[in-house]
């Protein structure tokens, strides 16, 4: 017995080692003074808490120091805060901007140029590990972005030859970028680095099923944290409504007030939008929309917008001006408490579902000219 109950003490300690590992104060005492002598620096973070925490601290002859105290690995955003009449009304430069993966430790933060980008932090492992793979992911992203503005310019003129060619170009580099964060989790999975790497790489539009692979290879206690369970929370919603599975019914009204049911649709494909007057990334996927509309609306398709807005006016406004009225327009103006959006699990916008005339889903998030290249591949 006395064994047993040694090996259970031996067992908790442990286990409150491992919790405590990354509780506690942190100190950032920095020199910045080769971008400034004077400022504010402001850092963002969830505190011990786990609630957004902005902390200020004054920059004095290019000095300042900021503490705090987290329960988990968390990472701040530090941003210097110039003085109006430095850069008038643009207070904050982009380029002063710092990530840093906070633990209980002292930092010692430098600039090496003009801006804080580039500063060099000194007092973590941890900190330098998160640097380099940041780093690393930023060059990789840099070298996209010429290829992602062609895309875009092509997309607008409506060149699907030369997007096609663009996106191969871009393919390669996003497969470059999954072997990237695949590599460092395999090597590293009980890093909190890992958790952050795998955190990055998850958005609302990609595939569930590398996301997934990346998270499952993290230490148990990495899943245990805030970022871990929001994680697993969007793994489990990403599953939801794959292309394969069927379709949920739901009513809602119209712009006259009518309540209609997609169920009313079956029969035909339908592109199942979600969107709002006041998000401009949903807005400019009206043209590709209207474009497909018209194109296939007499070949058994239509369309099906449901909004996420809250104030009517903009609504029917934001209708009118993209001249979307042209197909179904629903909304129960309850913003991003809408029922539908609540059903399938839409968490940002835009998004949407191509749905057969069986109600199974067979696509999903088909933005610009996939939509009317999908659409060409099935009904031509």
């Amino acid at each position: 017995m006395r064994v047993n109950i040694i090996a259970i003490f031996l067992l908790i300690c442990c286990q409150v080692k491992a919790q405590s590992k990354y509780h506690g104060s942190f100190t950032i005492s920095g020199d910045v003074s080769k971008v400034c002598k004077t400022g504010m620096m402001t850092m963002s973070y969830a505190n011990a808490n786990g609630r957004p925490n902005t902390d200020t601290a004054k920059i004095e002859n290019g000095k300042f120091k900021l503490s705090g105290e987290v329960s988990e690995p968390v990472v701040a955003t530090l941003r210097i805060k110039l003085p109006k009449a430095t850069v008038g009304v643009a207070l904050y430069d982009p380029k002063n901007v710092y990530r840093i993966l906070l633990e209980p430790v002292g930092y010692k933060l430098n600039t090496t140029g003009e801006n804080l980008s580039t500063a060099i932090v000194k007092g973590s492992q941890m900190q330098e590990e998160y640097a380099k793979y940041f780093q690393a992911l930023q060059e990789l992203h840099y070298e996209m972005k010429p290829y992602n503005i062609q895309s875009q310019a092509f997309e607008k003129q409506m060149d699907v030859k030369a997007f096609l060619d663009v996106g191969k170009k871009l393919d390669s580099l996003y497969e470059l970028e999954k072997n990237m964060v695949d590599s460092y989790v395999s090597a590293n999975p009980h890093s909190p680095v890992a958790l952050f790497a795998v955190a990055e790489y998850n958005t609302a539009i990609m595939s569930p099923k590398p996301f997934k692979a990346y998270f499952d290879k993290l230490d148990p206690e990495l899943k245990k944290t805030s970022v871990g369970r929001k994680l697993a929370k969007n793994i489990e919603e990403m599953e939801y409504f794959l292309p394969g599975s069927q379709s949920v019914d739901f009513t809602q009204p119209d712009t006259s007030g009518k309540r209609v049911s997609l169920s009313e649709f079956k029969g035909k494909y339908v592109f199942l939008d979600f969107w709002a007057s006041w998000c401009g990334p949903c807005r400019a996927q009206s043209r590709f929309m209207k474009q497909a509309y018209m194109e296939f609306k007499d070949k058994n398709f239509t369309i099906i917008s449901v909004s996420c807005d809250d104030n009517r006016e903009k609504w029917i406004q934001a209708i009118r001006e993209d001249g979307v009225g042209l197909w179904t327009q629903l909304g129960d103006m309850t913003g991003k408490k809408n029922i539908v959006s609540d059903i399938y699990k839409i968490r940002s916008y835009p998004q949407n579902l191509l749905i057969d005339p069986t109600g199974k889903i067979i696509a999903k998030n088909l933005g610009g000219l996939l939509l009317g290249m999908k659409l060409k591949e099935i009904l031509h």
